[in-house]
């Protein structure tokens, strides 16, 4: 016959202001910064577990906030990452306080030379004609993005292969509040007509600019 067994349920809440990153003048910083701004709630978040000790309990929470064992850019999408740890994003003091976040990899805000595009691309120009875009797929605009009021431009590089799909796609002048992410799937679905060097389709590096407006 078995023991009996006595467990004890934790339970443990935790209540925070959940904060929007945005960019402005080209710094990444949290939306609520301004008087104004301060007004426009962020939307909620409850997330309910059931633990049964206090280490569990501290496990969750290393789950959900950053620690300082984290590594921000290795959590972040793909299309996300040059933004943290290349030369496309600056923060402002109270982000880059926050535990996980990496040092900006470009903290002066220079400008610097584009990275070469992979092997096997080419740059527009000398020879290589510009992709021809046949197909636009606008944005879904995010609803929380929309109820803040919050709009503008974000630049993605991309390039267009051979098929005149568009791939590689990451940020190079973010916009933030979720609408970076609508930016890239929106432009997953366009279609173009493939770069030509010498007659024959190739594949070319191009940046594109995806306009986000209110109305």
């Amino acid at each position: 016959m078995s023991p009996e067994r006595s467990v004890t349920y934790v339970s443990e809440r935790t209540k925070a202001r959940r904060l929007i990153v945005v960019s402005r003048g080209g710094e990444l910083r949290f939306f609520a910064e301004t008087q104004k701004e301060r007004t426009k709630k962020a939307p909620s978040l409850i997330i309910d577990v059931l633990l049964n000790s206090p280490q569990q309990a501290q496990a969750a929470l290393a789950t959900i906030f950053l620690t300082p064992h984290d590594n921000l850019a290795d959590l972040v999408p793909g299309f996300w990452k040059s933004c943290l740890t290349g030369t496309n994003g600056r923060f402002s003091s109270e982000i880059q306080a926050v535990p996980g976040v990496p040092p900006p990899g470009n903290a002066s805000g220079a400008l610097t030379a584009p990275p070469e595009p992979p092997a096997g691309v080419y740059r527009v120009g000398s020879g290589v004609a510009s992709p021809r875009l046949l197909f636009q797929k606008d944005p879904v605009f995010d609803e929380d993005a929309r109820r803040a009021g919050y709009a503008g431009t974000v630049t993605l590089l991309l390039v267009v292969n051979e098929k005149g799909d568009p791939t590689n796609i990451h940020v190079v002048s973010p916009l933030g509040y979720g609408l970076d992410a609508e930016a890239v799937e929106a432009v997953q679905n366009w279609r173009f007509e493939p770069s030509k060097k010498d007659g024959e389709p190739v594949a070319a590096e191009i940046a594109v600019q995806v306009q986000l407006n209110l109305n």
